[in-house]
């Protein structure tokens, strides 16, 4: 069976397209070895892996991935979080600090004021996206959609990964085949990782949130949600509730949420970063997720 896994990457500046890819692959690979070897020997040999690279398009420019280059080698060399990780995502301070941004998603005017820059840096980056500035959003949704029709195309199974803003891309891009380019397209696993999809925040502004007959993409086989503690992008780590009527009104087959006891073990001079991409990839839980669609479970 032809298998595709489409990776929707989050926000800021990203390598080279090529470069990205290869240590996002890696990583995917590595995350599904810690769940079952053999399954990631089979996905190695016979899984399409491709990159909707949109960060070039809303930016202007490259970034470089030199210096997490050794903290990815050594992240996909561990085997897990270490403890001192564990009680690093676990500290009172960047629970409060959730805890503040998740009032903030019911009481909006609060998120100017409140403490952590990459959280407020993200706010901007998703209101010009969802602004369409310049058509910005238009040009980023097209090139996640055409990699979505190409895996589609050529393949008998596509998973499509969001991570972090690029899980709000992905499932816009998903409506938009749905709703205006009437294409639909089937996907099997709709995996989302540090996504911020469960705030109210951001569910307010969704292609179709005001059209009640038009309101969510269709063809999603499962959607899992995977968000890990001390991630502060994911401030409501479920959206099982808030997008409930997909699978009732047969939009879904079912939606998973996976945030207990989820650690990740991104680490660089800055300290542990529980958001990043790679330490949501290499983890066994995710690895399972996708061990398990590539063997139809």
């Amino acid at each position: 069976m032809a298998r595709s896994i489409v990776f929707v990457p989050g926000k800021s500046l990203k390598p080279l397209p090529e470069v990205h890819r290869e240590y996002l692959w890696r990583a995917l690979v590595r995350g599904v070895s810690r769940y079952d070897a053999a399954a990631a020997d089979a996905l190695a040999g016979d899984c399409r892996f491709l990159l909707a690279a949109w960060s070039f398009a809303y930016y202007g420019k490259h970034g470089s991935l030199d210096s997490d280059i050794p903290w990815i080698e050594r992240l996909m060399d561990s085997e897990g979080p270490s403890e001192p990780d564990v009680a690093e995502a676990r500290h009172w301070s960047k629970w409060l600090t959730r805890s503040l941004y998740a009032l903030g998603d019911h009481v909006h005017w609060l998120i100017d004021r409140l403490p952590d820059p990459r959280v407020k840096e993200m706010i901007r980056d998703t209101l010009r996206y969802f602004g369409n500035v310049h058509g910005i959003a238009d040009r980023v949704r097209g090139i996640v959609k055409a990699e979505i029709e190409k895996a589609r195309a050529g393949s008998d199974s596509v998973c499509l990964i969001g991570h972090s803003m690029g899980s709000v891309i992905a499932y816009e891009a998903l409506w938009e085949l749905t709703h205006r380019d009437d294409r639909p397209a089937r996907i099997e696993l709709f995996l989302t990782l540090g996504s911020p999809l469960g705030m109210k925040y951001v569910q307010h502004k969704l292609l179709g949130v005001r059209d009640r007959s038009h309101r969510y993409p269709a063809g999603i086989g499962k959607w899992v949600n995977v968000s890990a503690v001390g991630d502060l992008v994911s401030v409501d780590e479920r959206v099982g509730d808030d997008f409930a009527p997909m699978v009732t009104e047969g939009h879904a087959g079912e939606i998973v949420d996976l945030h207990q006891d989820i650690y990740t073990a991104f680490r660089n001079e800055r300290g542990l970063n529980p958001h990043r991409s790679y330490g949501y990839l290499v983890h066994p839980k995710v690895g399972e997720v996708i061990a398990k669609w590539a063997r139809n479970e």
